[in-house]
This record gives C-alpha cells, sequence and structure tokens, in this order.
C-alpha cells in the first residue's frame, strides 16, 4: 500500500476518533443538564432511582446528626474522630 493511500487511512481513523469523543462528551453533557445520575457512589444521603438522585430518609437523619455535631465541636477533626467511634460510615 503506498504511502498517500496509508495517510489518507490514517487521517480519516484519526477524525473518526475525534468526532466519537465529541458525540460521547455532548451526550454526557445532556444527560447532566437533565440531572441524570453519572454513575459512582451516591453521596452518602442518596439513592439513585431510574438514574437520578433522591433522598434516602434514613441516611438523611445521619447528615443531619453529622452537621449538628460540626456546628457544636467546630472541628473537621474532632468530628471524624467521634463519627468513627460512633461506627459512621460513608457509602464507599
Amino acid at each position: 500500500m503506498g504511502r498517500l493511500m496509508l495517510n489518507i487511512l490514517l487521517s480519516f481513523a484519526l477524525f473518526e476518533r475525534e468526532v466519537t469523543g465529541e458525540r460521547i462528551r455532548d451526550k454526557i453533557t445532556a444527560s447532566k443538564k437533565k440531572g441524570m445520575w453519572m454513575g459512582g457512589i451516591p453521596p452518602l444521603g442518596y439513592d439513585v432511582e431510574n438514574r437520578r438522585l433522591v433522598p434516602n430518609e434514613c441516611e438523611a437523619r445521619i447528615i443531619q446528626h453529622i452537621f449538628q455535631h460540626f456546628v457544636e465541636l467546630s472541628s473537621s477533626t474532632m468530628l471524624v474522630k467521634e463519627l468513627r467511634l460512633e461506627g459512621v460510615i460513608s457509602k464507599s
């Protein structure tokens, strides 16, 4: 195969790769704008239902407890120590 033909084929392959990347980025951006959860472990206090974050009432009480303790202690380091002693853990 000639060098010119090889360069043309490589150029088309590079172009297609770039277009595919743009399509994927656009799709992800559109999904985020619709409020869809894009994957990963949901934050504490939320669950994923139909690709959307919904509040978890049981975990919401834990979150309120964490914020109340932080206001009382005014120290994130002390808060983490107390939460570990209480057995409060994240979802991950």
